[in-house]
């Protein structure tokens, strides 16, 4: 008998007053225009989920919402056995320790950077980012993107 069927790295996003899209976002990237968010729904994700056997996801913070966790972290609290959620900080933000503390106190089980940028790397904070992820022991997910991570 197999163990649980566990899907690694979901994107899951809704277009709605209560979990609208980052402005910088909705302003750069194309498919957040014209209702595709309706097509990526937790509870459409659950229903494939069901249809495929699939356990668990873990849900990783999508960049429609650029760094506001809100619903990832809902869903992961609404659907605790079928969800865990991975969340961003920015890297260039002065809070960004102690927002991905408190992160974690919310219910987040990693912290993912990407796609990666350069001047990321290069961000005074990068190294007390991943001090605290140590800290709290959660892993980091690295999205490098088609350049590696050099633009």
């Amino acid at each position: 008998m197999l163990g649980p069927v566990v899907d690694s790295a979901c994107h899951v996003w809704v277009d709605s007053p209560q979990f609208p899209f980052a402005k910088q976002a909705a302003d750069a990237i194309p498919w957040t225009k014209g209702g595709a968010a309706e097509a990526a729904s937790a509870e459409l994700l659950l229903e494939l989920m069901d249809n495929n056997a699939v356990d668990k996801t873990v849900l990783i913070q999508p960049i429609c919402y650029a760094f506001d966790n809100t619903y990832v972290l809902s869903c992961a609290t609404k659907w605790p056995d079928r969800f865990a959620a991975v969340a961003r900080v920015d890297p260039q933000d002065a809070s960004a320790p102690e927002t991905l503390e408190r992160l974690v106190r919310q219910g987040a089980v990693g912290v993912r950077f990407g796609p990666v940028q350069q001047a990321w790397w290069e961000a005074p904070l990068m190294g007390d980012i991943l001090d605290k992820a140590a800290e709290l022991d959660v892993p980091v997910l690295l999205f490098l993107g088609k350049d590696g991570g050099r633009a």
